[in-house]
This record gives C-alpha cells, structure tokens and sequence, in this order.
C-alpha cells in the first residue's frame, strides 16, 4: 500500500515539476558567494572569500549560468583524556562537495533550483573505539569512511514564494529540529538530536544517510511558518540490518518500498510579525511518526521479562512518535551590528519509553557571537545534553543484573548520558576556521537496544574529551 502510494507521489510530484511556467516569479535564491570587490586590485589570501578565490576566477563565470560550485575540508583530532571504555586520540575528516544550480538561468524552468551534495569521509571516529559507540557522539562528522552521495533534490516555489517544494534525496537534519545557535558545536546531538537518532532506524534520515522524500514548506503570515515532510523511514531499504551506512555505502540506493518516516514542524518568528527587538528569536513546536513494528525494550507478548529464560518474543508495537519543541532567543544584540550578541537556545523532547532505548531528552545552552573586540566573526558556545534512558530499559537490565550476579556477568543499569561541550570558533580568514573544543561526557551508553547476557553493557566512567577542528573552504 505505501510503495503504490510512494510511487504514485513520485509521479504526480514529478508532473508539477516538469510543468510548464512557474506559478510564482520570484526565484528561491541558491547559496550564494559573496559579490566580488568593486575594484580590479587583488586581494591578499586571508582577505579573500574562499581558499582558491572562487576556483582561481571561475566562479564568477559559472555563476553567470546560474551554476555555483563550492567544497568545504573539516578535519579534527578528538582525544579522550580519561574515562570511556579506554584512552586516546583518533583524527577524523570529512570533504563536501556542494553543487548548485539555478534551473530558471541554466534551462528556464522558472523558480527552480537543484541541489546535490556529496563526502568524501575519512579518519576514524572516536565514540566506537574509546566510548562503546555511545549516545552522544563526540563528533558530527563521524561516519564510515566512505566517498558517499548525500543530498540529490530539487526545490521550486509558488505563490511568490511562500510556497515551496522539495522533492528527491533529502535529509531531515537539513531544516527539521534545528537551533540557529548551535552550529558552533562539535558533538553531534546538538545538531539532529539523540532521541532521533535513537529511534529511527539507521538513524534516520540525517548525516550521513539521506533518503528519498518530499517537503513542503509554506508562510501561514509573516511570521508563522509550517513545514512538513514524508520520507523512507529506513535509509537503505532493509529491514535486517544494524549497519546501514555499509549497506549502502555510495548513498544510491534511493529506496522507497518501506515504511515511512514523517515530520512536521510549526515556527513562529515575532520579529517578522513587526518586532525589530525580538530578531533572532524562534520557537518551533514538532511531531514526528515512523511506520513499522517496534519491539517492547522489556516483554515479551505474555507479558513476561525478556531476561527470563521462558522468554518468547518481544512485544511488538504498531509504530513509533513523539514530540518536540525549540526555543531560541537573542538575549543581547550589540549595538550597530546585524548578527553579534549572546543567543539561547532550549530543545526539549519525548518519545513512548516501551519502544525506544532514550524516551527523554533536552539540550540547552549560549553561542556569542563577537565577543571580543575585533573578533567579530569568532563564536565561542556554551551547551548540554541530556539523553534519558527509558525505564523499560532499566527494567530489563535490572532483571539481567539479577541473573548475572549469578553467573558472574557484569552489568550496569543505563539511566541517562549526558553532555557538557564548550568550545572557541575563530574565524582566521573568511574561509578557514580553527575551533578548540572541550567535552565531558557524563554517564556515557552504548546504545543497546535489547540488551542480553551475552551482550553485557560495559562499566564506563565520565569521559573529558580534549579536540581541535579546522574548517577550510576551497
């Protein structure tokens, strides 16, 4: 039923698409490089816009087809000074290539834009081998290694744009769930939460694994904005395993038979309503459902503990949701000064704790922007986490801890992993960055779903990770 109703979507949407002029004139801007200076002088290497200086003066060009082409180096070494399952230091490094095209320029189809991106991953993460893989990635860029395509859509507007659609390969990460103040970070929670990637399966579609879907965004007024969108609920089509980033390593598989995944997000900007003194404020309110079946973390179908050795199967559950809500407020602008000041941001969500290993989480915390004189692109951020484990969970490691002690099978009861990140980004030049980082990982899990006597949680302490990342724009 939902593969014909996927397919027959794919199909209309594709119509709307291929259709003839556009309902609306304004075009949806692609990301654009900065205007080149009003003078023939050249400028100096930390003056310019990007490393080469727009592909050694070919950007421009390009640009004039309505094609802009950009590539982006994060490179880190992220050490774990004391605590997790050991010590030590691994180096990690991601290369995206970004490709946009404005179709109204290059084809004439008016009001329409592709985009498509793609990572060159390589290093090695530090959560799989110093902190059991656990909940709260130290890193937003670990990933297999893999060179992998990432986004693969196409975006048009309507109605002077304040309708658009986006349909083809996209991730969820791009515009759901997310705080205008916390791209300074490094841990990955601060960018699409853990209780989302804990619940989906494969994670979901974010980094590194977009998936074929369908947004549509609209302007309720000026100042409310509602979002919505539908994508495969399991990143690489299959059902059977734990390692989708392997099982789809090029990012190609562009599955659609399976259950979906969707998503829906209210915004509500005061500043747009008329408020000059509430820029840089938002509060966003969102509900999310994922199709499929979702074992119970503690019964079986009679209702029986699944540590007991007359356990059946696990309990199964018809599907899975939550709910979630953000707030971000500028505290403080500086004077004469469009983006500089302190801002704070909230996110707080829950999901059934029957079904789902982390059922609570909240994030919370302050990025400044210029904060000293003469620094004034310089972000220094301030956050924590907390991923609650369900008690469902704790249930069943309980029960598990009373049969290991036993046999002689260590075990710990999970109650929540938390977070505490501070870090400095300074802008050396217009296209490179160079970011110290400090974490302390409180209470660090692995992320066991069904744990079993087989599969002790391992004793970790509290982790204090010490990093560097550095970001160069080619």
């Amino acid at each position: 039923m939902f593969l014909q109703w996927t397919n027959r979507t794919w199909l209309l949407f594709g119509l709307l698409f291929a259709a003839g002029p556009a309902i609306a004139q304004d075009q949806p801007a692609p990301p654009a490089e900065a205007p080149p200076p009003a003078d023939d002088q050249p400028k100096g290497l930390f003056d310019q816009d990007s490393l080469t200086d727009g592909w050694f003066g070919l950007a421009p060009k390009l640009k004039e087809h309505g094609i802009i082409v950009s590539a982006t180096e994060i490179s880190e070494v992220l050490g774990n000074v004391t605590g997790g399952t050991k010590t030590g230091a691994r180096y990690d490094g991601r290369l995206e290539v970004d490709l946009d095209v404005d179709l109204g320029q290059f084809l004439g189809i008016e009001n329409t834009v592709l985009h498509v991106n793609a990572y060159q991953i390589h290093g090695r993460g530090l959560s799989e081998d110093t902190l059991d893989g656990d909940l709260l990635t130290p890193s937003s860029i670990d990933a297999e290694r893999a060179t992998r395509l990432f986004d693969l859509w196409v975006e048009r507007g309507f109605f002077d744009s304040a309708v658009s659609v986006r349909l083809g390969q996209i991730a969820a990460d791009d515009e759901f769930v997310t705080s205008q103040y916390t791209g300074g970070f490094v841990n990955s929670t601060f960018g699409f939460p853990a209780i989302l990637a804990e619940a989906l399966p494969g994670g979901g579609p974010e980094y590194p694994l977009a998936t074929p879907g369908i947004r549509v965004k609209g302007a309720l007024s000026n100042a409310w904005t509602l979002q919505a969108a539908i994508f495969n609920g399991n990143p690489d089509g299959s059902v059977g395993t734990n390692d989708q980033e392997a099982a789809d390593a090029s990012g190609t598989n562009f599955a659609t038979g399976v259950t979906p995944f969707m998503i829906a997000e209210l915004a509500y900007a005061p500043a747009a309503g008329g408020e000059p003194a509430a820029q840089g404020t938002t509060y966003k309110l969102g509900a999310w459902y994922q199709g499929g079946n979702f074992y119970d973390l503690a019964v079986d179908t009679h209702g029986r503990s699944l540590a007991s050795p007359a356990a059946g199967i696990a309990r199964s559950h018809d599907g899975d949701f939550g709910f979630y809500g953000i707030a971000d407020l500028l505290l403080y602008r500086a004077p004469d000064t469009e983006d500089h000041g302190l801002g704070a941001f909230l996110r707080i969500g829950g999901a059934p704790g029957d079904r789902n290993f982390v059922n609570f989480y909240i994030d919370g915390g302050f990025a400044y922007k210029g904060l000293i004189d003469g620094r004034g692109d310089d972000v220094v951020s301030l956050g924590a986490a907390y991923a609650g484990v369900s008690g469902r969970a704790e249930q069943l490691v309980g029960a598990l801890q009373r049969i290991g002690a036993r046999t002689g099978t260590p075990f710990r009861t999970p109650d929540y992993e938390g977070v505490i990140e501070v870090n400095y980004q300074a802008a050396l030049a217009p296209w490179w960055t160079v970011q110290p980082d400090m974490q302390m990982v409180l209470h660090p899990t692995g992320g066991v779903v069904r744990p079993t006597l087989v599969t002790p949680l391992p004793h970790m302490g509290n982790a204090f990770i010490l990093g560097l990342r550095t970001s160069v724009r080619f």
